[in-house]
């Protein structure tokens, strides 16, 4: 093919994409190594009295003897070769008699093409690394922003790529009607490079069209019942803070609600405080629902320790525990007729549930019942790694400042 522009931009992005991104990962842990010690300096955090910070030391501290560049160097190079490959064809040039590398590709023992088709499996094989490089690319993007780049994650990615390629080749070949039933410009050019971006939709494609192989099935009826919470009902998350969020691997509340609220503020450009009170409202809302957790937000009770202050600590009444359990309740009740009524098939009315009936206790609760209920609720480690942090931030501000004083 030469050395023209044709080989030598594959080349040059191939082996120029793994070179950045191990030079970003280097600055990512400079950057992020500093503000680790800027807080631990700021509010007295100590990694054995403090686990949740121990963890950020443990990832960002620098070391020394650590020489991770040559290891991510060494461990790129298939990936580099490729992306190389398939950059090669997606700039491939056809001439007549199609380009040299669709030839060869389109004479393969897989594939097994005449001279008539070289064009156009070549623009097929174009798209499923089209999509395979994008997918990789935000893949080890996302590798970067979590700190988590190492030799696995360019060997995921080549293997991503490669399954990509040998799950459409596979697909296209084992169509009833041959290769000869795509013609240029269907669906089939589509299909390719969604098979590219998500190899295992192709792989769930042929399983599902292999009947006969005895897999075990699904019950994916019940995801219709399992189905998360979105950032966006925390008070203070809009749709781009969720994007920000969302490299960060937390997709809903409560990938939010578990998450560790030092290491959230050391590697978002958002403030502590807020990381704190964004993981506070996800705890809470985690545990009462969605419903409930707005419900309740009327009420002035927005955070995990909002509800601990109301329900279990001193000065909680047993008015306050009764009205916060009857919330809960109706907001239980509200959920069960919401999914019953969005049943396909209506049912008779001997057969629906009454609402007062639905989500209904069969006993009725007193105050103890109620207060024990509620320790349960907030007997949890994420619960407790939070109020830990919490505590001493309060504790670094100082006491006189946990109530307002009178105005002289």
């Amino acid at each position: 093919m030469g050395w023209g522009y044709a080989s030598l931009l594959p080349l040059v992005i191939a082996f120029g994409i793994p070179a950045i991104l191990i030079f970003i990962r280097s600055s990512v842990r400079q950057k992020r190594a500093g503000v680790a010690d800027e807080i631990k300096k700021g509010f007295g955090f100590n990694g054995d009295a403090t686990p949740s910070f121990e963890f950020v030391e443990a990832k960002y501290a620098p070391d020394p003897k650590d020489r991770a560049w040559p290891r991510l160097f060494v461990s790129s190079i298939p990936f580099c070769l490729v992306a190389m490959l398939g950059l090669e064809i997606i700039f491939a040039l056809a001439g007549k008699d199609g380009s040299s590398l669709g030839n060869w590709i389109a004479a393969s023992a897989l594939l097994g093409t005449n001279g008539g088709k070289v064009e156009e499996v070549t623009a097929l094989l174009g798209f499923v690394f089209a999509g395979g490089i994008l997918f990789s690319l935000g893949y080890l993007m996302r590798a970067v922003t979590n700190f988590e780049l190492g030799p696995l994650s360019f060997l995921r990615a080549t293997t991503h790529m490669l399954m990509a390629a040998v799950t459409v080749v596979v697909l296209w070949r084992a169509t009833p009607a041959g290769p000869d039933w795509i013609p240029s410009g269907t669906l089939w050019f589509l299909a390719a490079f969604l098979f590219g971006f998500f190899p295992d939709l192709g792989l769930r494609y042929a399983i599902s069209r292999a009947t006969w192989l005895p897999l075990k099935g699904e019950r994916t009826e019940l995801l219709d019942r399992a189905r998360g919470t979105p950032l966006e009902v925390i008070d203070g998350i809009d749709a781009w803070t969720r994007f920000r969020l969302d490299e960060m691997m937390i997709m809903d509340v409560q990938n939010l609600a578990t998450a560790n609220p030092i290491m959230l503020y050391v590697e978002t450009p958002f403030g502590l405080y807020e990381c704190i009170d964004w993981i506070a409202q996800a705890q809470l809302c985690t545990i009462v629902g969605p419903t409930a957790f707005l419900a309740l937000r009327r009420h002035n009770i927005r955070t995990i320790f909002d509800l601990e202050r109301a329900t279990v600590c001193e000065g909680a009444t047993a008015n306050l525990r009764a009205m916060i359990a009857d919330i809960l309740e109706q907001c239980a009740r509200e959920d069960v007729i919401a999914a019953a009524a969005k049943k396909p098939a209506p049912q008779p009315a001997s057969e629906v549930p009454e609402p007062s009936a639905a989500a209904k206790p069969s006993v009725a609760l007193v105050d103890d019942d109620r207060k024990h209920l509620f320790e349960m609720m907030l007997d949890d480690l994420h619960v407790h790694r939070l109020r830990q942090v919490w505590e001493l931030v309060a504790a670094k501000l100082g006491t006189p400042y946990r109530r307002l004083s009178p105005l002289a």
